[in-house]
């Protein structure tokens, strides 16, 4: 029994091969991990044949030989399973298509890098439009809303930033994914700061590209879905806060707050006197995966009570919890 081992290794190099990256250095250890993992598994393969034969011929069939070639299956089967299984890994991202029709805004001044996103955000359901140049692409966006904005930091004409606080400042709450060099943690912490919804490092992946996509779309859906269904308004002494409409007032004067801000106080207002930690709050308000920026959370919070309160330094709505973090005041 011989075991097409060079049809394996053709099979695996061509399954990890339809795994589209950004991070080609990725792609390559990919394939370099899957090949010597099916080496190793082809070795054993061989070594259980060989043992086989030679049990096999001590005992003329007797059929003591049987142990020796289950093993030999399931050395077999265990090949198997890993291509398999890493196909179906690879084809469940655009397989995956999301629920409607989203369309999405792609400001990248790298066509080579938005023309790679496009292509696949067209394999789940997106429809996608492309601008090179800052100024036009943020013209469009406000002019359009589109259902997701993805957002380099560097471009000519207006960079990633300056476009973020501007359609932000126009009160368009369209989710914004904004893509920034490794470098550039001041970049994030400003982005989020400004009212972005999630970053990316550059270099990365398809699949972690598109993951993230899908996780801004099912967070803002599901805040659509419910605010539809729910028009809740939290009075609390002086201040309303109207959650469909975006509208806090104190004293019947109008706050302007950003969606962070927002979305920070409404949180804790709706959640009287329970307490939440930087993380958790981060993981709340932000979405996933900012572990490490929880400082950008005192941020907002000193930005919020500079709006709400009379006197910030003694504050009567956001409180905190000395050692674990803050609190709507439920007096």
């Amino acid at each position: 029994m011989r075991f097409p081992f060079l049809l394996l290794l053709s099979l695996a190099a061509v399954t990890v091969r339809g795994q589209s990256s950004v991070d080609f250095a990725n792609l390559r250890e990919d394939v370099r991990l899957l090949s010597q993992r099916v080496g190793e598994l082809s070795l054993r393969v061989e070594q259980l044949e060989r043992e086989n034969a030679q049990l096999r011929a001590q005992t003329q069939g007797t059929g003591r030989d049987y142990a020796t070639l289950a093993q030999l299956n399931e050395a077999v089967a265990e090949i198997n399973r890993v291509i398999k299984m890493e196909l179906l890994y690879n084809k469940s991202i655009t397989n995956q298509k999301l629920s409607d029709l989203k369309k999405i805004v792609i400001i990248e001044d790298e066509s080579n890098i938005a023309e790679l996103l496009a292509l696949h955000l067209k394999d789940i359901g997106c429809q996608s439009t492309h601008f090179i140049d800052g100024e036009e692409g943020c013209k469009y966006v406000l002019a359009n809303k589109p259902d997701l904005l993805v957002l380099d930091i560097n471009l000519p004409g207006k960079n990633g930033l300056e476009i973020c606080k501007e359609i932000r400042e126009n009160g368009m709450n369209v989710p914004i994914i904004m893509l920034t060099a490794r470098t550039e943690e001041q970049d994030k912490i400003t982005g989020l700061e400004l009212g972005a919804d999630d970053y990316i490092t550059k270099p990365f992946s398809i699949k972690e590209f598109l993951a993230r996509v899908k996780a801004v779309c099912r967070r803002w859906d599901a805040d659509k879905s419910e605010s539809e269904e729910i028009h809740q308004v939290i009075r609390s002494k002086e201040m309303m806060i109207d959650r469909e409409k975006r509208i806090v007032t104190l004293n019947n004067e109008r706050l302007e707050l950003t969606p962070k801000e927002f979305d920070l106080l409404y949180l804790l207002a709706s959640n009287k006197g329970v307490t939440y930690d930087r993380k958790k709050l981060l993981n709340l308000v932000w979405g996933y995966d900012f572990e490490g920026y929880e400082h950008t959370v005192n941020t907002h919070i000193n930005r919020l009570r500079a709006k709400v309160e009379l006197d910030p330094n003694d504050p009567k709505y956001v409180l905190t919890t000395w050692g674990v973090g803050y609190r709507f005041n439920d007096e």
